[in-house]
């Protein structure tokens, strides 16, 4: 079932697919789908930023990386 949803990723939008798969990627190799949903909330903002997109990324995604992001540099 979860390999069906990775191969439904056609990756032509680097910037919103890659996310997508560093979340379900990360979930059962961090065994914390906390720590899933972190990467892959830090992976898009900092790929919407790299690609130009920055008015894509609300306040609200902003402040949720960087939590993310100090929680993960902390442990």
């Amino acid at each position: 079932m979860l390999q069906e949803s990775v191969t439904r990723i056609n990756f032509k939008e680097i910037s919103t697919d890659v996310p997508y798969f560093l979340t379900i990627f990360m979930m059962p190799f961090t065994f914390n789908i906390a720590t899933g949903l972190g990467f892959g909330v830090i992976s898009f903002v900092i790929l919407k930023v790299l690609s130009g997109k920055r008015q894509e990324i609300t306040l609200t995604m902003a402040i949720i990386a960087l939590v993310f992001l100090a929680v993960l540099l902390t442990n």
